[in-house]
């Protein structure tokens, strides 16, 4: 498989995409991944004006709101991991990854339809996203 880099606009993240993605730069400074078959892959970077963030502390209370769980990913940064349902019409599951360190917070999600959560080229395409969250970068 072929593979893009991307790098944030603000410098704060960087990650290895597959090829066959769809990138597109959403007004509200979301970066979005798709697939009209699979699903989409959103990142939302967030830089902090609190100098006094404590990441630690914001992982635990998303990974206590969410029934989530705290995990490291290969680059030895912290994420809350769990997993949600459209709250709209559509029946949808969405992965979410909350990255927390220094005085930023990265936001990510995998939304898909739930209809096909099975369905090989999905759990693909979900392997591939898992190692985007095990492999990128953050300069913090």
């Amino acid at each position: 498989m072929n593979y893009n880099e991307f790098v944030s606009n603000e410098g704060l993240l960087k990650f290895d995409y597959p090829s066959h993605l769809t990138f597109v730069e959403e007004e509200d400074g979301t970066y979005l991944f798709y697939n009209e078959q699979t699903g989409s892959f959103r990142v939302t970077p967030l830089k902090l004006a609190n100098k006094n963030f404590d990441a630690d502390k914001y992982l635990r209370t998303i990974a206590d709101e969410n029934k989530g769980e705290i995990l490291t990913n290969h680059k030895n940064i912290k994420y809350v991991f769990y997993i949600s349902s459209s709250e709209y019409e559509e029946d949808l599951t969405i992965f979410n990854w909350i990255i927390a360190a220094g005085n930023s917070v990265i936001y990510c999600s995998y939304t898909i339809d739930s209809v096909c959560i099975n369905d090989d080229e999905v759990l693909e395409e979900k392997n591939e996203i898992l190692k985007i969250i095990e492999n990128l970068k953050l300069n913090v």
